[in-house]
């Protein structure tokens, strides 16, 4: 399938288109951007041959395991297993929806996942039985303690976790799609490169490096030296 790839300020790469077929030949003077091209494309590749669909629910699962995490280092969270149990199989069968799905590149389809409504819907069921206890604990906690408890913040966290996860339900794998490829974009880049930082790869300062994938991605790689 023949597609096409430009780059922008990106190593020595001011803007470059090339149309990549079943065989593409780069040709060129030393030092002029094909071998910096041929690594770009090969990370563009391998991240559009990742499973696109996980990387892209893992990323709105990210806020609410963060979130559960610090619950499960509370003192007495033996207590709390049985809620604990409910939101990690809850989380597990959304993590096995999205990698069964088996989906590749871009276009994922508009449907959305299988289950995954049912899942974030025992992930609330599991927080509404836990959140009681949760903040009574940190209310004790507070009074015994002339400092503001980091624990507080919690339960908005998960909170903030499960309304990510609960817009999630209705989104396409289509959108889970371009939503993965925004995230294992940078990571190929930055493992084939081996650069820690997307900036180290721009051409010219405070411009951002941009890719675009067809007429599918448009994705600004890095922006104002970030990255």
């Amino acid at each position: 399938m023949a597609f096409q790839v430009q780059i922008q300020n990106l190593g020595k790469l001011a803007d470059a288109t090339v149309r990549v077929g079943g065989l593409t030949v780069l040709a060129g003077v030393n030092n002029t951007g094909k071998s910096f091209f041929s690594k770009a494309l090969y990370s563009i590749l391998s991240a559009m041959g990742a499973n696109l669909v996980w990387a892209g629910l893992n990323h709105r699962m990210n806020l609410l395991l963060t979130a559960w995490a610090k619950v499960e280092r509370l003192p007495d969270s033996e207590s709390r297993l049985p809620h604990l149990d409910g939101m990690s199989q809850a989380v597990a069968h959304m993590a096995s929806v999205a990698f069964f799905s088996r989906e590749r590149g871009v276009v994922g389809g508009n449907e959305p996942l299988p289950g995954l409504k049912e899942a974030v819907a025992e992930v609330e069921a599991a927080f509404a039985l836990l959140r009681p206890e949760l903040e009574n604990w940190i209310s004790e906690r507070d009074s015994s303690s002339p400092f503001s408890s980091p624990d507080r913040s919690i339960p908005a966290h998960i909170e903030l976790g499960i309304h990510a996860m609960r817009g999630a339900s209705g989104t396409s794998r289509n959108t889970f799609s371009i939503e993965g490829l925004h995230q294992k974009l940078p990571e190929e880049f930055k493992g084939n490169f081996q650069v820690p930082r997307l900036s180290n790869l721009e051409r010219c300062g405070d411009q951002g490096g941009d890719v675009r994938i067809g007429n599918a991605v448009s994705f600004l790689l890095f922006s104002n030296g970030g990255g």
